[in-house]
């Protein structure tokens, strides 16, 4: 993910005629990432907020954030020239900037944020699930603090790392949304997941799991929406009557709508689950809030690199569409093997019995 550089600050890739900063695959990667931060968070909320609800979800939700977050931290280091360098990302990573090697290692940066969440989640998994009765301990809630807070970091942090390689988000001020937004998607996202996993064990709908599942999905959405559209409303305010802003626009406008009305079918979706739930809706739920989060991803990674450095013209960028499918299911399958191995040899059972009980532990 390297770009040339000027002697005195970095050209970008829609400055040159090939290349580009991010490719497909970096919003698969977004997704596993949301999955992963949304199930560590509402883990780590269930413990600290003593709902009963949410620590009976703890074997689902950690195997959840394990399989996903697992998949997506190699990810990175397959992308890598040589992959068997990748050690030295971890023993020497290049994150402050030095007369010998100015800049930042962004794939360091990366790997120094995301390992630490791998970690926490096998002792959590260790502790809250292996361990029975440790609910309401004080390890038990300095490790749900510490999921909590790494969750939090990696569910904001693609947003930070696009600031850095697409100089549109910072000229259109973009900055204070963003975070919120991905944070709010990767929560209702891994609610959404989590309750298709439900469905898909259970062969059916639990009420009593299925509406705070759906609630949170409820909350997300209507959040995403008010902020979207005040984004929006920020932009036309202070950008109006620009040259740019036509461009821009014309980037930006078709896949936000389209991540809008995605989102707005996700609430009334997950209001017939909260209301009435089934499996047909719940399944519907789970694919159009993923439909929802791609689609928004894809818009900020993707689509506004085809806008120039100069913000006049928008530059045609050649996508490899099917590699880019082939890596994704490939990432999938991964994901699922994961799942699969802690499900049927670690965990056996994706619920608790009861309150903070340690039923259905293999």
């Amino acid at each position: 993910m390297s770009y040339p550089s000027y002697p005195h600050g970095y050209m970008y890739p829609n400055e040159v005629a090939v290349g580009l900063t991010w490719l497909p695959v970096i919003v698969t990667y977004m997704l596993f990432i949301s999955i992963a931060s949304g199930s560590a968070i509402l883990v780590g909320l269930g413990v600290l907020l003593n709902s009963g609800i949410l620590r009976r979800l703890t074997p689902l939700l950690l195997m959840i954030s394990l399989a996903t977050g697992l998949v997506f931290l190699l990810g990175p280091l397959a992308d890598l020239r040589r992959p068997e360098r990748a050690v030295y990302i971890f023993l020497y990573p290049h994150v402050i900037p030095s007369e010998a090697y100015p800049g930042v290692s962004l794939i360091a940066l990366m790997a120094g944020l995301m390992w630490p969440l791998l970690v926490i989640l096998l002792v959590a998994l260790w502790y809250l699930v292996l361990r029975r009765n440790m609910w309401g301990s004080i390890p038990a809630r300095v490790v749900a603090l510490a999921l909590t807070l790494v969750g939090l970091v990696w569910s904001t942090y693609f947003a930070l790392l696009l600031f850095t390689t697409i100089p549109v988000l910072s000229t259109y001020n973009l900055a204070p949304l963003l975070p919120i937004e991905s944070f709010v998607e990767s929560v209702a996202l891994a609610s959404s997941i989590a309750l298709l996993a439900l469905v898909i064990h259970h062969r059916g709908v639990e009420a009593s799991l299925a509406r705070p599942l759906s609630f949170i999905v409820i909350a997300g959405g209507l959040t995403f929406i008010v902020l979207r559209f005040f984004g929006v409303f920020r932009l036309h305010v202070y950008l109006t009557g620009s040259p740019s802003m036509q461009i821009f626009m014309e980037a930006f406008s078709g896949l936000n709508i389209l991540t809008l009305i995605l989102s707005v079918i996700s609430v009334l979706l997950a209001i017939h689950v909260y209301l009435r739930g089934s499996v047909i809706s719940s399944t519907l739920l789970a694919l159009t809030t993923l439909l929802w989060v791609l689609a928004d991803r894809w818009l900020f990674a993707i689509s506004l690199q085809s806008i120039s450095k100069t913000m006049l013209a928008l530059v045609p960028i050649s996508l490899d569409i099917a590699l880019w499918a082939l890596e994704s299911i490939a990432m999938v399958l991964i994901a699922l093997f994961v799942y699969y191995v802690l499900y049927n040899w670690v965990i056996r059972t994706p619920t608790l019995k009861g309150e903070g009980g340690g039923g259905g532990i293999g």
